[in-house]
């Protein structure tokens, strides 16, 4: 007897499709009279109560409009199913509720790239502004006050940095650029070391190619600028650095000044600054 598609585990093309994720439930959003309930695409369910479904109606357009598509359901709980899978909703439903969250900490830079997808999508914003925090306390001009060791890496400098034009954060956007250039610095073909970094949705803000000319034209131009004596140390560092912070590490022919030395780098890189 021959089989139906379904039957055998194929799509319509005939290709094996993938089996259904196994269902479980969510430890923290399991409501016994739930409303509705989200579905993630690993198969976990979130019971929402009708309270919790309020909160996000009021906080997202986007879900919003996904519950008005939802038909009169057959069963009780209408099942709206989301794209995102149970870490990045598990996290990201805390943000819709007015309650005191811990300090959002960064961690692997492809969960915070999905995290930060799924609050633009929804229009999470008070998630936004606690990335915005995160990257601003590890990655803002401040970061030259620590031990080289404890640097932005050229991955996490360029998510920083993407995230800042995205959201057209403004002190976190000229933080990141400092974090951009000192990372960048020795890093062989730059553009496809650039374009290796996987930033997800955050990409479409910037222009690899542009950034990576922009950032060895910088490069180059302090190089020479250094190396040709134009910056007269004696007398230019007393008013570019201050006594809480400043600092001066050499690296050859090239200085390598506190956050101060953006003065500097307006004055002589007009043309090559990164945007």
């Amino acid at each position: 007897m021959s089989r139906t598609a379904d039957e055998a585990g194929l799509d319509k093309d005939g290709e094996q499709s993938a089996p259904a994720p196994k269902l479980t439930l969510s430890s923290t959003y399991n409501a016994s009279d739930a409303d509705v309930e989200l579905r993630s695409k690993d198969g976990v369910r979130f019971l929402v109560d009708r309270v919790h479904r309020a909160n996000l109606l009021a906080s997202s357009k986007m879900l919003a409009g996904m519950f008005e598509t939802v038909p009169a359901p057959e069963v009780k709980v209408p099942i709206i199913h989301l794209a995102e899978d149970s870490a990045v909703l598990q996290q990201m439903l805390a943000y819709f509720y007015p309650k005191r969250l811990p300090r959002l900490k960064l961690g692997d830079m492809d969960e915070d790239v999905a995290l930060i997808a799924a609050f633009d999508k929804y229009e999470v914003w008070r998630g936004i502004e606690a990335y915005s925090s995160a990257f601003y306390f590890k990655y803002g001009a401040h970061f030259f006050d620590r031990p080289v060791r404890y640097w932005p890496t050229l991955g996490n400098s360029f998510c920083a940095y993407a995230f800042a034009r995205s959201f057209g954060i403004d002190d976190l956007h000229a933080g990141s650029k400092l974090a951009l250039i000192e990372s960048a610095e020795g890093t062989e073909d730059l553009e496809e070391t650039l374009s290796s970094i996987y930033i997800g949705s955050l990409g479409a803000a910037v222009d690899v190619s542009s950034v990576a000319l922009r950032l060895l034209a910088y490069i180059h131009n302090s190089r020479q600028t250094f190396a040709e004596g134009r910056i007269h140390f004696s007398s230019r560092l007393r008013g570019m650095i201050t006594p809480k912070i400043g600092h001066v590490r050499s690296f050859g022919t090239r200085v390598r000044v506190s956050s101060r030395h953006q003065a500097w780098q307006r004055s002589s890189t007009k043309n090559t600054a990164l945007c």
